[in-house]
């Protein structure tokens, strides 16, 4: 609401209001202002004049209705057993192979079923794809399994080269084509599973959300004068409801070889110590949502649980620990969190994801999507796995957003707003081998009226 429409609601109710108090009530619609307003009127009766310390206790309770939990991931203890990775492959596979057919009404036979058909015939199979490779004759091919056999694929269809860059070992596809006389397949298509394009959905509340990730504090590197920066920009940002940390709040201890001689803080307890002293400075009327990444102290395989409770002292009280990945609701928003360090993997197999830099992370984030699944290379980093693949992206989000690159990305995907934060630490050694050009102090946020991500840099 803008300042005379918020002038007009108090004149309804009698009542006029101090500069600071409509600086906050600019980030609530009509009939929340109303709902505010009848609340304060019955705790405050006489008053004539609406003060900010009135509204702040309203404002917190009505955010914290407007937050909802909708998905944290379990991240069950496994043993790593032979067992445990077939149920987990299997129940990644029956739930993508199902997400395929229901979006996509195909008629799909079993692999073993297609080896059996005749030269010439066309047929259309969901598989896992086991491997990717060069055939002798220089062309492309995928073999292809599930639960009743395995059968290689060949790309015929030039016209689909750029889909077939995008398939990635572990994923699960469905192929359309033709039966070859060694009982192959010529492919002439490859769906994905993919998402549905998103329609907008009403907001039920106005407000902003910044978004940030690999802040690595207690890292020589990171970059102190950006960070305090961010915070002081947060706290005099009215609208400011949410701050999103997609992980690596701290840089940790061990996560690399050499990691001791680029630390500032020698041990997790000082750098959540540090921490603390940025963090306490966010106002109280912000909420601050924090996964962990790969550096915090969480066990590495994925899905991680949140930041363990020994290190809630020196984190302030409008905190929220959640894991990683993890899926908030925001004012009727559905918003998915991964640190994103498939990421790595993507920029290595897909061909065009290089070099890193906001478009490629964007298009990373989008093959990710469109293969409904937020780590599918199995192996490239640690994956515990569980009785039910909790990576696979089955509730589709409004927002996805990711970190782990140090690069900030902002886009789209049929109707999925992506958004990458960049990063709070500058080039270290191990960024300038990789040859990525980092880009510190970068914040999207995200106008939950408009729905448009704009760019803050510090």
């Amino acid at each position: 609401m803008d300042e005379r429409d918020i002038i007009r609601v108090m004149l309804s109710h009698d009542l006029n209001l101090t500069p600071d108090a409509l600086d906050i009530l600019k980030g609530f619609s009509e009939d929340q202002l109303n709902e505010i307003l009848e609340r304060i009127s019955e705790k405050f009766p006489d008053a004539a004049v609406i003060t900010r310390e009135m509204i702040e206790p309203e404002r917190a309770e009505k955010f914290e209705e407007m937050l909802s939990i909708e998905f944290q991931a379990s991240a069950s203890a496994v043993e790593g057993t032979l067992d445990e990775f077939l149920r987990y492959m299997r129940d990644r596979f029956s739930r993508i192979q199902g997400i395929i057919l229901s979006r996509t009404g195909l008629k799909a036979v079993e692999i073993a079923a297609a080896k059996r058909m005749s030269q010439g015939e066309s047929v259309t199979i969901v598989g896992m794809v086991r491997e990717k490779k060069k055939t002798k004759q220089g062309g492309e091919m995928m073999l292809i399994e599930d639960i009743s056999g395995e059968i290689p694929c060949f790309l015929q269809n030039g016209a689909i080269k750029e889909r077939y860059n995008r398939v990635v070992k572990d994923s699960v596809i469905a192929v359309n084509g033709t039966i070859t006389k060694n009982g192959g397949i010529n492919v002439r298509n490859i769906i994905f599973p993919d998402i549905p394009q998103r329609e907008r959905k009403p907001v039920r509340m106005e407000g902003k959300i910044a978004f940030i990730s690999d802040i690595h504090i207690g890292s020589k590197y990171f970059n102190r004068k950006a960070f305090s920066s961010f915070i002081e920009w947060a706290s005099n940002e009215d609208n400011l409801k949410y701050i999103i940390l997609c992980g690596d709040l701290i840089d940790g201890v061990g996560v690399y070889p050499g990691q001791e001689a680029e630390l500032e803080a020698s041990n997790v307890w000082e750098q959540y110590k540090m921490a603390s002293e940025f963090l306490s400075r966010i106002p109280k009327r912000i909420k601050v949502i924090y996964i962990p990444g790969n550096h915090e102290p969480v066990r590495q395989s994925e899905p991680q649980p949140p930041v363990p409770d020994k290190y809630s002292e020196f984190l302030p009280e409008n905190l929220m620990k959640l894991s990683n990945p993890s899926t908030i609701g925001v004012g009727g928003i559905r918003i998915m969190l991964y640190h994103g360090r498939s990421l790595n993997a993507m920029f290595k197999y897909v061909p065009g994801m290089q070099p890193v830099n906001s478009s490629s992370v964007v298009r990373a984030m989008e093959t990710l999507l469109m293969l409904r699944h937020l780590a599918p290379i199995y192996g490239e980093h640690p994956i515990a796995p569980g009785s039910r693949d909790e990576l696979v992206i089955e509730e589709v989000p409004d927002v996805l957003c990711m970190g782990h690159i140090h690069v900030y990305g902002i886009g789209e995907y049929k109707g999925v707003k992506l958004i990458n934060p960049g990063t709070f630490q500058e080039e270290t050694p191990y960024i300038r081998k990789m040859g990525i050009e980092v880009t510190p102090g970068t914040v999207p946020v995200l106008d939950l009226g408009t729905m448009n991500v704009s760019l803050e840099r510090f």
